[in-house]
Formats: structure tokens, sequence, C-alpha cells
């Protein structure tokens, strides 16, 4: 997560550790040091944080089983057999919620193999590796259609390294086993020696999650909400921003008529703003699916090159439309001719999202 977004939401103190900046590496010849704090989100913390700032709660430990609705409440349903009746539920079971199905399913992903491990053969580093897109196997991808992954690397004050190797975004989602099999590639043909291995994970995120239509009295939130970044894969801290007005909404419109408190609450998940930014993300993912490795590089070169506040604006969803409009416009501009046919191509084929974006 960036720092410069946690600390105005009061959970800065929720990191593990963070570091004055992030490094991209796009070929051998530069890695461009990009001055954002960037830091490492405790779950346990944020946990903690989250439970203390909470009264008169009733927290119980198990594991929603069935969850629908009946007459003007909802009946949830728990694997331990408990039966709990509500007048609204939120449902913040993730991108794969059954409680809440979008219309449609996801068909693009993020994708990521990483381990948490002590190794040899690897400087001290006082930043992160935000992403390195160099290609170590001159052209010789083991990913099957060439689809370009980076190694996204954080150095432990410990003196560990997490390596991940991560795709980040594609369609159809590329397999953990082949991007587990290219990390190893990776390291090893750097000369880096693992020699215990602390953590693995796994991560798959799908990323065109549709945005929910509220139709009732569950109401999907987080990644069940589609709040994770089209183009990034970043959720929680979108997740913490958007909660206040969420509960605000929730807390003035509980007991009025439901069609009242879908309205709020849908304002309050997905503004008519926040829908025209998220369809310019969406095209703007769709778009990058297209990218071979060599294309992939161009795109984020521009990206890169973009003003800071440009660049870390769209990362974090804090541009508005507009704004957005102007960034693609400008990447667009400097484009070599071969991303303009791929972006123009993604056009025609797919408007809606394009339209969406330009005219709400």
């Amino acid at each position: 997560a960036w720092v410069d977004e946690l600390a105005p939401l009061g959970y800065a103190d929720c990191l593990k550790h963070s570091w004055p900046g992030v490094r991209v590496w796009l070929d051998n010849s530069s890695s461009p040091f990009l001055s954002r704090a960037y830091g490492v989100i405790d779950n346990l913390a944020l946990s903690a944080k989250l439970r203390a700032g909470c009264s008169n709660i009733q927290w119980i430990e198990s594991t929603a089983a069935n969850c629908h609705e009946r007459e003007n409440e909802v009946l949830l349903t728990c694997q331990n057999g408990q039966e709990i009746q509500a007048t609204l539920v939120i449902d913040a079971t993730g991108g794969n919620t059954t409680f809440t199905p979008a219309a449609q399913k996801p068909s693009s992903f993020q994708s990521a193999y990483g381990i948490l491990a002590q190794v040899n053969g690897v400087e001290p580093a006082d930043a992160v590796t935000l992403m390195d897109f160099r290609d170590p196997f001159a052209g010789k991808h083991p990913l099957p259609g060439d689809i370009p992954s980076f190694l996204y690397a954080i150095p432990w004050p410990d003196g560990r390294w997490f390596f991940e190797e991560t795709v980040l975004v594609a369609r159809p989602m590329a397999e953990l086993s082949i991007l587990k099999q290219r990390l190893e590639a990776r390291l090893a043909h750097h000369g880096i020696e693992i020699v215990a291995v602390d953590n693995i994970e796994h991560c798959v995120i799908p990323m065109d999650t549709q945005l929910p239509k509220l139709s009732g009295r569950i109401i999907p939130y987080g990644s069940a909400a589609a709040l994770v970044h089209p183009a990034t894969g970043y959720s929680v801290v979108e997740s913490l921003t958007r909660a206040p007005k969420l509960a605000t909404a929730i807390a003035e419109h509980i007991h009025a008529p439901i069609e009242k408190l879908l309205e709020a609450t849908s304002q309050a998940l997905w503004s008519n703003q926040d829908r025209q930014c998220h369809a310019l993300y969406q095209f703007g993912s769709d778009v990058v699916c297209q990218f071979d490795a060599a294309q992939t590089r161009e795109f984020l070169r521009a990206f890169f090159n973009m003003p800071t506040a440009l660049w870390s604006g769209y990362l974090s969803r804090q541009l508005s439309a507009r704004e957005i409009q102007g960034a693609m416009l400008r990447m667009f501009a400097s484009f070599p001719f071969a991303l303009k046919q791929k972006m123009l191509s993604c056009a025609a084929h797919s408007p809606n999202l394009l339209v969406k974006g330009l005219f709400g």
C-alpha cells in the first residue's frame, strides 16, 4: 500500500514496515526511483484496530454457509448450524462471493506466486522493486502465449526477501504453477540461492468483476462490490476509504423503505463519478490484456513518464474522470504505432466501457 493513502485514514500504524520509495525496471539501462513511500500492511494489526473501534458487537467465530432473504429480513446460516436473523447483511466474502453473485463471471485476472525466504546472493536494498519487467530469458518465456509477468521484490529489515512473480492482468488467467516455475528460473538466472522458504503466497484476483446492482438486503462490500482497482489489483485502501460513507448511508436509512435504503447505499458504494472512473480503469485493463511483453514495457514507460500526480493518482483512484481521460490521451500520444493500433482495436471491439468512461 502507498503510505500517503493510509496515513489520512489513520491506518499508517498498521504497517509491518515501510520504505521511502520504489523502483520500476523496464530494461537494463534504467530503474527510476519513485519517491513515494510504500508499505506492507500488517493484517493482524489492521484487524485488531478495526475491532477496537467497534462497540455493542457480538462476535461469532464461524463460516457463513448460506445467506438469503425472506420478507423484510435476511437469514444467515453458519456451518456450525447457527442461524442469525438480520435486517441487513454486509457481504465481504470476496470477489468469488456466492451470496451476491454478479450477472457475469470475471474473465481477466491478476495472478501471482511468491515466497518469503532466507536467501544468498542478493545485495541489500533500501527500496521495494514494484515491478521488474526485464526479461532474463532473452525472449524464451516459459509462460504460454507470451503473457508478460514481472518480479515484485521486497527487502525485509531482518535480511529476508519476499519475491513474487506477478501477471498484472491476463485473459485467461496465468496458472500459478507456471508462475512458480518462472520465479524459480528468474532467481536461478540471477544467482539467488533460496536457503529456506518461510512462507508461500498464492494470489488470484478477479480484475473485471461487474459493478453490483443492489436489489435487496444483502449489500456487497470490498472485492464482492468490485472495489478492486481494475488496473492494479489493489482494494484494501479503497475499502477502508469508502467504509464510513457506506456506514453513514446505512445508519441513516436502515429503517427507511427498502427502495430508499438501496438508493442511499448504491450511491455510497458507486456514485455516478465512481462508475465513470471505473469504466475508464477497466478499459485500460482490457487494453493491457492485449499487449505482449515488449508492448507492456512501452506502455509502462509512457505511464511512469507522466507527472507523478497523474501516475500516482491513477494508481490510487484519486483522479476525476476528466483527469483520467487526460492521462490516457497523454499516454496515447506518446505510444508507438503498434500500441496505438491495439488501443484503437480494443475501443472498436468493446466500445461500451469507453463510452461509459467518456460520457458517464
